[in-house]
């Protein structure tokens, strides 16, 4: 059978403001063809190797429509996001999400960000999603629709979102659970798109992927 044409490497950059001289003829073919792909999707996997640049990717993908962005990603990882990749590849100022617990008298919260900025792009943990006051902070954000990366999404395993509790007439009510990996699909439902980054999709079992692939394309 013939074999689908791997989508060739745009090689003239595209007109994006925010988007750094010389980014994109600093990218490689497949980072060029990976981009093209997410943004004509919109919701897009891109499975990679470490260090073949996803993170360069995805910040282009941000920029390439107007609007929020919002980028859930390991709580380690928050900083460098913030502080040297999205700076390095996009004209945008990243607002760093933090925990409640390590958060400084003075800080700028996120309320005020929005109100400064024209384009937020805020970054947070992975623990945020778990978080009810985190979700209820971001919540401002969701309702603008934004670009959502899940970066390291391999972290969403579950397939169970909802449980099943008897009713005394026999019948059932399906009651949401409260785990990363549920949250995570409500979240991408109030996204206009999103972009899963990770090296290890399936990191034990094929049945990792289902989670996954429900924060990209939620309901589908």
């Amino acid at each position: 059978a013939p074999t689908a044409a791997p989508t060739p490497a745009p090689t003239a950059a595209p007109t994006l403001p925010e988007l750094r001289a010389g980014v994109w003829e600093s990218l490689f073919p497949y980072q060029r063809a990976g981009i093209a792909k997410a943004i004509l999707r919109r919701n897009f996997s891109e499975w990679a190797a470490c260090g073949s640049g996803k993170t360069a990717m995805a910040c282009v993908w941000l920029v390439a429509e107007p609007g929020p962005g919002l980028v859930v990603t390991r709580g380690g990882v928050r900083e460098q996001w913030a502080t040297d990749e999205i700076p390095r590849w996009i004209d945008v100022e990243p607002f760093i999400l933090r925990p409640y617990g390590e958060r400084e008298s003075g800080d700028e919260d996120l309320a005020a960000y929005m109100r400064r900025v024209h384009r937020p792009l805020v970054v947070m943990g992975w623990s945020g999603v778990g978080d009810a006051r985190v979700r209820s902070e971001i919540e401002p954000l969701l309702k603008l629709r934004p670009s959502l990366v899940w970066d390291e999404a391999h972290v969403l395993k579950s397939w169970q979102h909802i449980k099943a509790v008897p009713r005394l007439d026999g019948g059932k009510d399906f009651i949401p659970l409260d785990t990363t990996a549920a949250w995570a699909a409500r979240i991408a439902k109030r996204a206009s798109r999103r972009l899963a980054l990770s090296a290890t999709p399936i990191y034990n079992a094929r049945s990792d992927l289902w989670a996954q692939l429900n924060a990209v394309e939620p309901g589908s």
